[in-house]
């Protein structure tokens, strides 16, 4: 037995498209002929021209399903992270809480309004002193 990290754990093929790619039977039927469709599964769709008649076969069809549970697995943690906070209370009782948007509710702090002041008075002395910001002021009356 020997330690191979990650072997442990192999990579599972991400959509069903590229799981076709690891079949030679199914490369060799579509050069010879292609689909109707394609996004062809290879399943129940019409005008396939590699449907069910190759040994590995009902493997393709069971590698198949687990990939498309998986991909829906991961869909629905993606909408459900995106939407939901989980919050551990007393007991160890999950509560799932809904995901405000970042930011929105947050007031900007003390130093971003303190930098924003500074730099508006660094603006304004570069206009001149504030005795000809006073003359603008009498002109404009």
């Amino acid at each position: 037995m020997a330690d191979t990290p990650g072997f442990n754990h192999p990579d599972i093929v991400s959509t069903p498209e590229q799981l076709s790619r690891y079949f030679p039977e199914i490369r060799q039927q579509q050069v010879a002929a292609s689909c109707q469709f394609g996004n062809c599964l290879h399943r129940d769709e019409p005008g396939c021209v590699v449907r069910g008649d190759w040994e590995r076969y009902d493997h393709y069809l069971l590698l198949l399903e687990e990939v498309m549970r998986h991909e829906q697995v991961l869909l629905q943690q993606r909408d459900s992270e995106a939407t939901e906070k989980v919050k551990m209370v007393e007991g160890g009782k999950v509560l799932h809480e809904p995901r405000l948007e970042a930011k929105k509710y947050r007031r900007p702090s003390r130093k971003t309004r303190n930098q924003a002041f500074q730099e508006l008075c660094l603006d304004l002395s570069a206009v001149g002193d504030l005795e000809d910001l006073e003359d603008l002021d009498d002109l404009g009356r």
